[in-house]
Parts: C-alpha cells; structure tokens; sequence
C-alpha cells in the first residue's frame, strides 16, 4: 500500500483510472512479448536482446 491518496472525482472515478492502467499494463505487457517474438523469428541470442533491452 501507498501513503499516498489522490482524488480524482465523483464516485466511479477511481475505477476509471484503474481500467487506465489496466489497458496501459496490458499494452505493455503485449509490446514486450511482440518485441521478443520479432527478436526470436530474426534468431537473436535472446538472452543478449533481454540483457541489452
């Protein structure tokens, strides 16, 4: 847990930020996966591509 509390607005609007971040988690979570498949389909060294990114 945080110490830290902002109030964004009326009744509903915390669930609004939560689905924000859950969009960008799951956009990045999707880049990084089609960044290390186009890393693997080019036959890189994976364990250098993740040490260097």
């Amino acid at each position: 847990m945080t110490s830290r509390i902002v109030h964004i607005g009326g009744v509903g609007s915390g669930q609004g930020v939560k689905a924000v971040n859950q969009v960008l988690a799951a956009g990045i979570n999707q880049a990084v996966t089609e960044a290390l498949a186009f890393a693997q389909a080019q036959h890189l060294p994976m364990d250098k591509v993740i040490n260097v990114v």
